[in-house]
């Protein structure tokens, strides 16, 4: 099987102060990446121009959902093979969603024949696992999608006995670039999960402001992915008392580092 694999380019949205190039725009993203395969690019990192913060992606959502992935599936039509992910709702935060209502994301993986398109930074969901999703209507309704791929998701994970929302490993592996407005957005960052929901809730309903400290909590959110800390595979055990320590410092500072690479498009809000 061929792989093509690709930055996705989303457009910004108040870049220029002018309108015509907004987040729902799907149609001329679309038509930006195919330009991307006939150029047959082979970069694979996404960066992105994020939100100063979650309150704001919300503000800037068509809705913000707590949902459970149920199924993940495949369906091919005129033999391209589309992605897709069912959820069942179990918290409305803003939208027009109902609890128990069942919602559907598409991914913007394609497979035609013997060749797969791979987003780097696409959705991937676990069937049973529960998200905090920040969405927008997808040009093919009654399809969704996250607002700026995996950048933004929050996955529902237990530690202690107490339950979190934890940035997803697609966030934590995205470039992420300032602000249009020259700003440093807030880190990725675990939060307290009621704390944090409810935090959102009184945000987006306009009864009080952002204020990560609310629901925000000290706990790194690669302590809840073991495997980004391991050592990597082609390092030799050395024996002895010596152990693999460094590997947090080095996936924290890969992304700073690679930032200053030009293997990556830049994904504008």
């Amino acid at each position: 099987m061929s792989l093509l694999s690709t930055p996705n380019l989303c457009l910004p949205q108040k870049l220029f102060k002018i309108n015509c190039l907004c987040k729902k725009n799907l149609f001329l993203k679309s038509t930006l990446f195919l330009l991307l395969i006939l150029l047959n690019s082979n970069l694979q990192a996404t960066t992105v121009v994020p939100f100063q913060n979650l309150g704001e992606m919300g503000q800037n959502a068509d809705a913000v959902v707590v949902a459970r992935a149920i199924k993940n599936y495949e369906q091919e039509a005129s033999g391209v093979t589309s992605f897709f992910t069912d959820f069942m709702i179990a918290e409305t935060i803003s939208g027009p969603f109902s609890n128990g209502e069942i919602m559907t994301l598409r991914a913007l993986r394609k497979k035609m024949g013997t060749i797969e398109r791979i987003i780097a930074g696409d959705i991937e969901f676990k069937e049973g696992e529960t998200y905090l999703l920040f969405l927008v209507v997808a040009d093919n309704a009654p399809y969704w999608q996250p607002m700026m791929l995996s950048y933004g998701i929050h996955q529902e994970m237990t530690q202690d006995g107490s339950l979190f929302w934890v940035p997803s490993p697609g966030t934590l592996e995205m470039h992420t670039t300032k602000t249009p407005e020259g700003n440093e957005p807030e880190a990725p960052t675990v939060f307290r999960k009621n704390s944090l929901t409810q935090h959102l809730r009184a945000v987006l309903n306009s009864q009080t402001t952002w204020n990560a400290k609310a629901a925000s909590t000290s706990v790194p959110p690669e302590s809840f992915y073991p495997e980004m800390m391991a050592a990597p595979s082609f390092c030799t055990y050395l024996g002895g008392d010596f152990r693999w320590n460094i590997f947090l410092f080095r996936f924290q500072s890969f992304n700073r580092i690679r930032n200053r690479s030009f293997d990556s498009l830049i994904t504008n809000r």
